[in-house]
């Protein structure tokens, strides 16, 4: 599907906003939408619908694409973790720890996924000018999972001010 179709199939109308949108997580199991991820076939990651009038594919990845690029993107990666505070109108932050992670576990992709250790967020609406905004589609790895796929390295605790 295309993402206009999804938009009008599963979105949502946002009052405040004045505009149709989906902004919702999808996971292994139906969403308020209907939508969830099936990554069974061990081959692709199916994006799959459930409704009252709709039951079928929405969207697929290559599981062997995803495996490349999250090779590709996070050969290397140093997450950083912050806090805010305002002060007379103005947001300061402060970094307090930052994760040094390499090689990612890219082989068991697909279970990550089958297991709800991993998710996607659908970030698309419709612009008052009829055309759609869409943020792209945004994998998450949940907090508690991040070491399966991540094997951390070496972890900067910089809340201690010290040394």
């Amino acid at each position: 599907m295309q993402a206009a179709d999804i938009l009008n199939r599963f979105g949502y109308y946002n009052s405040d906003k004045k505009r149709r949108q989906l902004y919702c997580t999808i996971l292994n199991a139906p969403n308020p939408q209907g939508l969830y991820l099936d990554a069974s076939d061990e081959v692709d990651l199916w994006n799959k619908a459930r409704t009252p009038d709709f039951n079928g594919d929405v969207a697929v990845w290559a599981l062997e694409t995803l495996r490349e690029r999250m090779l590709e993107k996070h050969r290397e990666t140093f997450w950083v973790r912050a806090s805010s505070q305002f002060e007379d109108g103005k947001e300061y932050f402060r970094y307090d720890v930052v994760r040094h992670t390499r090689s990612p576990n890219v082989g068991n992709l697909g279970n990550y996924f089958d297991a709800g250790m991993i998710t996607v967020d659908y970030t698309l609406h419709f612009k008052p000018t009829g055309s759609i905004r869409d943020h792209g589609y945004i994998f998450k790895v949940a907090g508690n999972k991040f070491h399966h796929l991540f094997p951390l390295e070496k972890v900067y605790d910089l809340g201690d001010r010290s040394r």
